[in-house]
């Protein structure tokens, strides 16, 4: 078996392996099937090239029936590896070798692609580092013998700047209405379609990274509420979603944005600060408008998500009219509460005096927040607000949405984050599992949604102090954490800030990314104008570049370059310049009348036409050229 092909069997393995869990298992097995039958070729019995061709048909039926397109980057992937295959079928000599690295370098840039992965980056990395010294080795094999990573460094030095100055300068196009894939209707939000007592505080018992928030507008942490899911159905302590029309909304003043970047692979509901109107996906999703102030996003790919989000101080969101019976819907049951809201609060005068009352009510009544309520017995309801008073955000928000419906106030339950943890290295905001909240909206006298945190009356410190501080404190019965905390806590925030700066301009490196930095480099915004000059100079310079060192120096093997230098320096010191119509011999004869004896230049000019022009020239002959031009050059004669 040739050493090409147990090369490019090696290629083959390792650029699919770390994503193969990324496709259906059918897809998997057709791969399997072809890398089998290739080995079975090369090994023992060569297959037929029509049993490839049917396989490679039947794959990409399969790939159709699976996903309804090939216009996806991963259609384009999936082909790619198919190809890859089946050039191992017919891997007979160096050059199939070279077009077989050609085809598995673009699948490799195609998984990088779609990977949001830091350690799948660099491994690809590696991984392409590895091609390219192999396609540099069959390139120049039969030249020379020195180190072929010594030859991949020189390449580097001159490729790095070029591949920078192109990622970060070259236009970025948005591409993501033509390369769709089938939109993954999965939602894993963290939040279900229900909300039960117990589900945010099991949330809270993690400190995963959720998304991170770069806002525009300073704001203060605990105003920050995070919205994501609506609950409109009443069924006591137990809340769920429902259909209802969307809210209609009446933009303020003060215009801002902020940017989200999720930490995981999440679908469904994103989460929006309560004045955003808008959202603009950064990433390949589709965007939804809510039923309620929310918003979702649906990905064509697994990538994960991103948005920009638009916000106007004072934005103001109504209920469309018919949805006003929804929002006052109560259960059946629990009649000792119901009667004692009605009896305690239903004599004042007006909607505010009476949400007042009942907020006053939980923080005068010795109700207690906790992450371990205990559990409920008989009417959940009633018992947790008359006798264990105990209960996570769900809870407190469950009940006072609840009261409000008594008392005739429209009323809804909000899922979603509050605060975050803000990181002033990077001026951004971590939000964490932990952060996660629910609280009340209800329907002012005005007729506009409003926000009222039962939590901010039983446990202000809570929303004051953010989530993070709140807990630590609350488990270590501290009021300040020591200096070696505090040292760990900067350290971590410094290696949170390396990775999100890492994935906001190196993996995710968008238009608006790019736009940022080119607005650093001319002190504006570039006109369009500008923009275009910049990007046709910067083109027009970059092809010269390519020019001046791929085609008039790199096209060129080693024993040529260093036969210039010897060129050049036999030019230097017998002070007579070579024309260009002039050959090496004819030149030597020339300069030889009057200057000193020039046998080993001869020898030289010799053996270069003899590389050059015989036919067959063993290796060892351009080794023992390169040798002796490197002597002469040295004055080792």
């Amino acid at each position: 078996m040739k050493k090409e092909y147990l090369y490019s069997l090696f290629f083959s393995l390792f650029v699919y392996l770390p994503f193969c869990t990324r496709a259906p298992l059918v897809i998997n097995l057709c791969l399997l099937a072809l890398l089998i039958l290739s080995f079975v070729s090369q090994k023992y019995y060569k297959i037929h090239s029509y049993i490839v061709h049917i396989l490679l048909v039947v794959s990409v039926g399969v790939y159709w029936l699976e996903y309804g397109t090939l216009r996806s980057i991963e259609g384009g992937v999936f082909l790619l590896s198919l190809l890859t295959l089946v050039k191992t079928f017919e891997i007979e000599s160096r050059r199939d070798y070279f077009l077989f690295l050609l085809i598995v370098i673009l699948q490799l840039v195609g998984h990088m692609l779609n990977t949001e992965s830091i350690s799948l980056v660099l491994y690809c990395l590696a991984l392409l580092s590895l091609m390219f010294a192999s396609m540099v080795k069959v390139r120049f094999e039969r030249e020379h013998s020195f180190n072929t990573f010594g030859l991949l460094k020189k390449y580097l030095v001159f490729s790095i700047p070029l591949t920078l100055l192109f990622f970060f300068l070259f236009p970025r196009l948005q591409m993501n209405s033509f390369f769709i894939g089938k939109l993954n209707n999965q939602g894993k939000s963290g939040f279900s379609k229900e909300l039960n007592p117990g589900d945010i505080s099991k949330l809270a018992l993690s400190d995963e990274t959720v998304f991170r928030a770069r806002i525009d507008e300073t704001s203060e942490i605990e105003g920050l509420y995070w919205r994501g899911t609506i609950y409109h159905e009443n069924e006591g302590l137990k809340w769920k979603q429902g259909k209802i029309a969307r809210d209609e909304f009446k933009r303020g003043t003060n215009e801002s944005k902020y940017r989200v970047s999720f930490d995981n692979y999440d679908n469904g509901h994103v989460f929006t600060l309560e004045d955003t109107y808008r959202i603009k996906s950064l990433s390949a999703a589709r965007e939804f408008r809510g039923s309620g102030k929310n918003f979702l996003l649906f990905s064509y790919r697994d990538e994960k998500l991103r948005f920009t989000g638009h916000r106007s101080k004072g934005l103001l969101y109504y209920p469309a009219k018919e949805n006003l019976d929804k929002y006052l819907q109560i259960p059946s049951g629990s009649e000792r509460f119901k009667s004692f809201i009605r009896e305690t609060f239903s004599k004042l005068d007006g909607r505010n005096k009476k949400v007042k009352a009942v907020l006053s009510y939980l923080a005068k009544n010795n109700y207690e927040y906790s992450l371990e309520p205990g559990d409920l017995k008989g009417d959940k309801l009633e018992d947790f607000f008359f006798n264990t008073k105990k209960g996570f955000c769900e809870h407190y928000a469950a009940s006072v949405a609840y009261a409000f419906r008594v008392l005739g106030i429209p009323s809804r339950i909000v899922g979603g984050y509050q605060g975050g943890r803000y990181n002033s290295m990077g001026e951004y905001i971590i939000v964490t599992s932990r952060d996660a909240h629910a609280w009340v909206e209800f329907l002012s006298k005005d007729g506009h949604w409003k926000r009222v945190d039962p939590v901010q009356y039983i446990a202000p410190e809570r929303i004051t102090m953010g989530a993070n501080f709140f807990y630590q404190r609350s488990s270590e019965n501290l009021s300040t954490g020591s200096s070696r905390d505090t040292l760990l806590n900067e350290l971590r925030l410094f290696v949170d800030l390396v990775y999100f700066n890492l994935n906001t301009y190196f993996l995710n490196y968008d238009k608006e990314n790019q736009m940022e930095l080119l607005t650093k480099i001319f002190g504006k915004k570039p006109s369009k104008f500008v923009l275009f000059s910049f990007m046709f100079s910067f083109f027009i310079v970059s092809l010269l570049v390519l020019y001046l060192v791929y085609v008039l120096n790199w096209r060129k093997a080693p024993y040529q370059r260093v036969f210039e230098k010897v060129m050049r320096k036999i030019e230097r010191d017998s002070g007579v310049t070579k024309s260009t119509n002039l050959g090496h011999e004819l030149y030597m004869k020339e300069i030889s009348k009057n200057s000193k004896r020039l046998e080993i230049e001869y020898l030289i000019v010799r053996r270069y036409n003899y590389l050059k022009y015989a036919k067959g020239p063993k290796r060892d002959d351009f080794v023992s050229f390169i040798e002796l031009c490197k002597k002469y050059l040295s004055n080792e004669k």
